[in-house]
């Protein structure tokens, strides 16, 4: 039904090549501007934005410290990758 491209043949095709093109600089407009409002109020609370690497190697010591088994995590093969 939405399909990128657009039937050359088709009646009204440059505008709908146009609506295309002007929808898609609007979602980016919008999608800019919902990350800036997000990140004005995570500034005011005091908050602050971390990757994935960041958080995990904040919490890997707390999971080992619970997991442990005889100074070996349970359920966790030592060179294991984990989440």
């Amino acid at each position: 039904m939405f399909r990128g491209d657009v039937d050359p043949e088709h009646p009204f095709g440059k505008e709908l090549e146009k609506l295309t093109e002007v929808a898609e600089e609007f979602g980016d407009v919008i999608r800019t501007a919902e990350t800036q409002e997000d990140m004005d109020w995570m500034q005011q609370k005091g908050l602050a934005k971390y990757c994935a690497d960041d958080y995990l190697a904040e919490i890997r010591p707390l999971f080992l410290e619970i997991f442990k088994i005889a100074g070996q995590p349970r359920h966790v093969r030592p060179n294991a990758l984990w989440i």
